[in-house]
C-alpha cells in the first residue's frame, strides 16, 4: 500500500508542475493557459522553441536576461596621452623640448598597454504589467571594470556602475529613473578608443537622472521623440571652485595661482585645476538647481533598412560659489558659473550597408559633459570657456562578418575665452584636439569577434616666446600620437 501511495503522490506532483509550467509559459507567450477546469479553446499550434540563452524567471514572474562580454584590449601609442593608456583623451605636450625647438614631433613617450577592463556584465528585467498604473515595468543593470586606477594595477580592477535604471512604459509615454546615458547624446562613434572620443567631439556620458519621454508615432513608420530630464549637476567633473584665485588660500600654488593635475604616474597632464581646493561642496549642489537635459528628434525609414534620424538636444546647469571668484583682469567678482550646450545628431543611410553618422555642438563650461578638452573655467578671469566640436563617420558593412568605420572628431575651445596672464598658465592649456580614426570589427559568429583600429590624433598647445608673456606673443606646438588598438571579445 505504501508503494501505491508513493506512486499517487508522484503523479500528483507531476500534474501540478506541468500546470505551473504551462502558466509560466503563458506569461511569456501571452496565451491563456489550459487547465483541467477551463474550457478547451481552439488555438493555433505553437512551435516548440528551445529556452532562450541567459533568460530565467524570478520568483514574482519577472523575466531576467543576462548579457555581457569578455574582452581583452592591447594598444600601442607613439606618445604619452592623458588617460593612462587604457584609454586616451588628448596627447601630452613634450615638456623636455628646449625653447625655440618646434619640430611638431611626437613627445617621444611611446608606450603599450594591455587590459581586460572592458569586460562587462549586465542584465535586463522584463517585469509584469502593473494593473494599477496601466504600465509595463522593465529595468536594466550594467557594470564594467574601469573603476579605481585606470593605468596601473589592472588585476585589482574595480567594478564601475554603467547603468542601473527602471522604466515605466505606457506605450507613447515613458518614465525612466536611475543611472543611465545622457539624454542629449544618443550616438557614439565607432572608434576603437575605450573613451569613445570623450573630449574629442563626442559629448555625453552616464549619470543619475529622472527622464520623461514622449514617443508618439506619426503615421505608421515615423516616430517623434520629445524628452526632458533632470540630473545630478556637475556629477562627472565634481566642480568645486570656491576660493578660486583667492590670494593665500593655498600653499602649493605656483607663481601663476594655478595647480596642474598629475596622472597616476605622477606626470603633469597639463590640466588646469582650481587654485584652491574649494569648500568640499559641489558647486551644482550649492546652486540647488539640477542639471536639465532635453532632446527633440525624428526617426523614420527612407529608402534603406536603417532609419533616418535627426535631432536637436542640449543641457543647462549652474554652479554657485560660497566665496566669489576674483577676475584678475578687472578685479570683478563672479559668484556663479553657467554650463550649457546645444547639439545636433544625424544618421543618414546612403545605401543599406553604408551610413553617415555624426554629432555637432556649441556651448560653454563643457568639462562635465565631456567637452571643452577637459577645461571649463578660465582660472585667470573666472569666466566660462566656450567652444565647439563634433564628430562624423562613414560606417559600413561590406560583408556579413566585417564592419568598418572611417571618422573624424574635433574639440576646439574658443581662444577668446582662454586669455591668461602668464607664460606658465598659457602652456598648461589645450587649444584644440582632433583625430582621424579607422576601425575594423569582425564578427565570426557565436558571439566571438575581434577589432583592429588605428587613430591619428593631434593636440595644439601654445608656448610663450619669453617669460614676459603677451597675449599674442606665442608659438603653436602640436603634440601628435599614432595609436593602434587590437581587441578580442566574446559577447553573450
Amino acid at each position: 500500500m505504501k508503494r501505491i501511495a508513493y506512486v499517487v503522490v508522484v503523479l500528483c506532483l507531476l500534474l501540478t508542475s506541468s500546470v505551473w509550467a504551462e502558466e509560466a509559459k503563458a506569461k511569456v507567450d501571452g496565451i491563456a493557459p489550459v487547465t483541467p477546469t477551463s474550457p478547451v479553446k481552439a488555438v493555433a499550434p505553437v512551435e516548440e522553441k528551445a529556452p532562450e540563452q541567459g533568460k530565467v524567471f524570478t520568483s514574482i514572474g519577472n523575466l531576467l536576461q543576462f548579457y555581457g562580454q569578455l574582452r581583452l584590449d592591447y594598444s600601442l601609442d607613439t606618445s604619452e596621452c592623458a588617460g593612462g593608456g587604457n584609454w586616451v583623451f588628448w596627447v601630452l605636450r613634450d615638456r623636455n623640448k628646449a625653447v625655440g625647438d618646434r619640430d611638431f614631433s611626437d613627445n617621444k613617450g611611446s608606450e603599450s598597454n594591455i587590459h581586460a577592463r572592458n569586460t562587462r556584465l549586465g542584465f535586463k528585467i522584463k517585469g509584469t504589467h502593473i494593473d494599477v498604473l496601466k504600465a509595463d515595468l522593465s529595468g536594466k543593470f550594467e557594470i564594467d571594470f574601469f573603476g579605481g586606477e585606470t593605468g596601473t594595477a589592472n588585476w585589482k580592477a574595480i567594478p564601475r556602475l554603467r547603468v542601473g535604471a527602471l522604466t515605466l512604459d505606457w506605450g507613447w509615454v515613458e518614465l525612466m529613473a536611475g543611472n543611465n546615458w545622457d539624454t542629449f547624446s544618443t550616438l557614439y562613434p565607432s572608434s576603437d578608443d575605450n573613451a569613445i572620443n570623450w573630449w574629442t567631439g563626442n559629448l555625453g556620458a552616464r549619470r543619475t537622472m529622472l527622464r520623461l519621454s514622449f514617443k508618439p508615432m506619426i503615421g505608421d513608420k515615423t516616430r517623434l521623440w520629445v524628452q526632458a530630464a533632470i540630473a545630478r549637476p556637475f556629477d562627472i567633473s565634481g566642480q568645486d571652485y570656491d576660493n578660486l584665485n583667492q590670494v593665500g588660500t593655498e600653499t602649493d600654488l605656483n607663481a601663476d595661482g594655478i595647480i596642474t593635475a598629475k596622472d597616476e604616474y605622477g606626470r603633469d597632464t597639463g590640466e588646469v585645476k582650481a587654485a584652491a581646493k574649494g569648500n568640499g561642496v559641489n558647486d551644482g549642489e550649492a546652486s540647488k538647481i539640477p542639471q536639465i537635459q532635453w532632446r527633440v528628434a525624428i526617426e523614420s525609414p527612407i529608402w534603406t533598412k536603417t532609419n533616418f534620424l535627426f535631432g536637436l538636444s542640449g543641457h543647462y546647469q549652474r554652479g554657485k560659489y560660497s566665496k566669489p571668484i576674483i577676475n584678475k583682469e578687472n578685479s570683478k567678482t563672479i559668484s556663479t558659473t553657467d554650463s550649457y550646450h546645444i547639439g545636433a545628431e544625424l544618421v543618414l543611410p546612403i545605401i543599406d550597408e553604408l551610413l553617415l553618422r555624426g554629432e555637432a555642438f556649441y556651448g560653454q563650461s563643457l568639462k562635465d559633459v565631456m567637452g571643452g578638452l577637459g577645461q571649463d573655467i578660465n582660472t585667470y578671469t573666472g569666466e566660462e570657456i566656450k567652444g565647439m566640436g563634433g564628430w562624423a563617420e562613414l560606417y559600413g558593412k561590406p560583408f556579413g562578418l566585417w564592419h568598418l568605420a572611417l571618422g573624424f572628431a574635433i574639440d576646439t575651445p574658443d581662444d577668446g575665452t582662454m586669455d591668461v596672464g602668464s607664460a606658465a598658465a598659457l602652456e598648461a592649456l589645450r587649444f584644440s584636439h582632433w583625430s582621424v580614426y579607422f576601425s575594423n570589427m569582425f564578427n565570426f559568429g557565436s558571439g566571438f569577434g575581434a577589432r583592429l583600429g588605428y587613430t591619428y590624433m593631434r593636440t595644439e598647445y601654445r608656448i610663450a616666446k619669453d617669460a614676459t608673456y603677451a597675449t599674442t606673443d606665442y608659438i603653436k606646438e602640436n603634440a601628435n600620437n599614432h595609436r593602434v588598438n587590437v581587441a578580442m571579445f566574446y559577447k553573450f
